[in-house]
């Protein structure tokens, strides 16, 4: 196993994390959006498991449970706006979302 160091890792989750924020804000790609989103929830939730494990030995099986369902509960409420990309969240039980940036009803299909 490659022994990489923890704030190594960090500054790798920091950095990714970083990016990909700049790219939901800046992008007007909705299509594009939606086809990237669940690829960086998976890579991240893989980082920060392998952090805990290398900082703690292992990882506690309710962690897995927990990051299961943010990731899933993420994947489904989060929305693109068609009109200009912006991200905003449908919650289960909400009325539909406007953008906040041009004020477009965000009704799009989630995140694939």
């Amino acid at each position: 196993m490659i022994d990489i160091p923890v704030p190594a890792l960090i500054a790798v989750g920091a950095t990714l994390g970083l990016g990909n924020s700049a790219f939901m804000l800046f992008s007007r790609n909705a299509a594009l959006k939606r086809r990237l989103f669940p690829v960086t929830l998976v890579v991240g939730a893989v980082l920060f498991l392998v952090i805990v494990h290398r900082m703690f030995g292992r990882v506690p099986p309710i962690m897995w449970v927990a990051i299961a369902v943010i990731m899933t509960f993420t994947a489904v409420t989060v929305r693109f706006c068609d009109a200009c990309g912006m991200p905003g969240q449908r919650l289960p039980f909400g009325p539909p979302p406007k953008c906040m940036r041009c004020g477009a009803a965000i009704d799009g299909p989630p995140a694939r």
